[in-house]
């Protein structure tokens, strides 16, 4: 087996000074700066989110609630209903936070368990993390694009939910909720 020389790239001498110095110099940039709670703090996330709080959550609805705590990972519980009336919970942990611009965050979480199955329980493409692009409008929240940071399966493109195919042909299911924070 051969293996080929990765090219190089060599800075002239006459440039490593001021580049050097640039690096030295640059602040430090306020995102990368930011840890996960105070991305989430500074964005108000935390607390639990509905498409309609008024709705029962043990009959119709379902329910995001996203902590903060004293130890361990940040994190968030989403709780669903399926049709028989099962309730479903998934936990996540949230790996990153980083606000952005025009009051928007991104996180990347990973999947912990179901219904209190761990991660050994989860399916391999489960397993992989996925980065999240959620909105603040006025006082609720709406993701914007959500998908796995491996390049792979996508399940919100442009504020729409969607099914992709194996071949990547996508299929909007509908609009990402609108969700609104429940008690205050």
């Amino acid at each position: 087996m051969a293996f080929r020389a990765l090219p190089r790239w060599i800075l002239p001498a006459a440039l490593m000074p001021a580049a050097l110095m640039t690096v030295l110099l640059a602040p430090a940039s306020p995102a990368l700066a930011e840890t996960t709670a105070a991305a989430m703090t500074a964005f108000g996330m935390t607390g639990t989110w509905s498409e309609d709080c008024t709705k029962d959550p043990a009959k119709e609805g379902a329910r995001l609630t996203y902590n903060l705590p004293t130890a361990g990972a940040p994190g968030y519980r989403f709780v669903l209903f399926d049709r028989n009336g099962n309730q479903i919970t998934s936990s996540f942990d949230i790996l990153s936070a980083t606000t952005l611009p025009e009051g928007k965050i991104r996180t990347v979480s990973v999947k912990t368990a179901v219904n209190g199955n761990g991660a050994a329980a989860l399916q391999p493409w489960e397993r992989v993390p996925v980065e999240t692009t959620i909105v603040k409008i006025g006082p609720k929240i709406k993701s914007l694009e959500s998908r796995q940071i491996d390049g792979g399966r996508r399940f919100i493109v442009s504020g729409d939910i969607v099914a992709e195919n194996s071949s990547g042909e996508l299929k909007t299911i509908r609009s990402a909720p609108l969700l609104e924070k429940c008690g205050g």
